[in-house]
C-alpha cells in the first residue's frame, strides 16, 4: 500500500498528477482531504492524500473522507486543545470498514469518478456544496488596476523630472 500527499488542486486533473492512472492501474482505496491551514506555517493551502495499492487491476470503488480539523487552530501560530475539532480519531475508526456518513465519509464507484473526468474533489463529485467565493465584478477589478497603474506612471514621471533637474545643474 502506498500513499501520496498532493495539493488539493491536483485533484481537478489540471496538473501533472494523473488520477486516471491511479484508477485504471491501481486500487485507489481512499482520498482524504485536509483543511486549509493544516500545514501552516509552511503552506496555507488545503491538501489531500491518496491511499492506493499497485495491483495492476482497476479500482472499483474509492472511499472519500473530509478532515475538517486536526485538533489545532489551523492558523500560523498553531494551538492545540480540546476546543478545536479533531477528526483523525473518527477517520481511523471508519477506515477499516470504509464507513460512510455524517457528511464526512463517502464511497464512490469508479464509474462515477471516470464519468466525472477523474475530478477527485468532493464538490466535483457532488458530495459537498462547492465553496462560494465572492469576487468583485471584472469591471471593478479592471478599474482598480487601471487606477493603480496610473499612480505608478505618475510616480515614474515625477522621478524622471527629478532626474532631469539634477542632470541640468
Amino acid at each position: 500500500m502506498e500513499s501520496r500527499k498532493l495539493a488539493k488542486g491536483a485533484l481537478r486533473q489540471r496538473t501533472g498528477f494523473r488520477a486516471s492512472l491511479h484508477v485504471a492501474e491501481c486500487d485507489l482505496q481512499a482520498v482524504v482531504t485536509l483543511p486549509k491551514g493544516m500545514f501552516e506555517p509552511y503552506t496555507p493551502n488545503p491538501t489531500c492524500f491518496l491511499i492506493f495499492q499497485k495491483t495492476g487491476k482497476p479500482t472499483t470503488e474509492t472511499w472519500f473522507y473530509r478532515v475538517q480539523g486536526d485538533g489545532s487552530s489551523l492558523k500560523k501560530a498553531r494551538k492545540f486543545g480540546p476546543q478545536f475539532r479533531h477528526d483523525f480519531p473518527d477517520l481511523l475508526a471508519k477506515w477499516p470498514k470504509r464507513q460512510t456518513g455524517n457528511g464526512v465519509a463517502w464511497r464512490v464507484p469508479a464509474e462515477k469518478i471516470i464519468a466525472n473526468g477523474y475530478n477527485l474533489t468532493l464538490a466535483g463529485l457532488g458530495l459537498v456544496e462547492p465553496e462560494k467565493t465572492d469576487h468583485a465584478e471584472p469591471e471593478e477589478i479592471l478599474a482598480s488596476v487601471t487606477g493603480k497603474e496610473q499612480k505608478i506612471l505618475d510616480i515614474i514621471e515625477e522621478m524622471q523630472e527629478l532626474v532631469m533637474e539634477d542632470n541640468g545643474k
